[in-house]
């Protein structure tokens, strides 16, 4: 079966260029889940990290200083909280990764939730993405 994913791995690789890591859209968000996925599986602790740089810049493109995002929230925030999860797991905190401009992942999950209070909306819509959030600020104030 771990052959298989290494293989998998592999042709995931090669078609990278098609996924632009550079764009802050849902393609590239989807292909660093799919990356660190395969790669947490198969024990790439090395891909992991490498792929949570890429990760980083997408923040930074992302977030603002106060937490607000332009990002279309519902699956490009989820899989920004998916990612900071694997990453997690290898040692690298995106979640408390401070943006050039001083915004942070756990900030913008926080403006996503009051956001959706403030409009009336279910912040249950997001609920992966807040457990998510949660158990990283469990962590941190443990």
């Amino acid at each position: 079966l771990k052959g298989w994913f290494t293989s998998f791995l592999s042709k995931v690789d090669e078609i990278k260029s098609h996924y632009h890591p550079e764009l802050t859209g849902l393609a590239g968000g989807a292909y660093d889940v799919l990356r660190m996925s395969l790669a947490t599986f198969l024990g790439k602790s090395d891909i992991v990290k490498e792929q949570a740089a890429t990760v980083q810049w997408r923040l930074e493109q992302a977030i603002k200083a106060d937490g607000q995002t332009q990002l279309p929230v519902t699956l490009q925030m989820d899989t920004l909280a998916v990612s900071a999860e694997l990453a997690s797991r290898v040692g690298v905190d995106l979640w408390g990764y401070k943006t050039q401009s001083g915004g942070r992942l756990i900030d913008a999950v926080q403006a996503l939730v009051t956001d959706a209070n403030n409009k009336g909306q279910a912040p249950n819509v997001f609920d992966r993405t807040i457990k998510l959030a949660q158990r990283y600020a469990a962590k941190t104030e443990a």
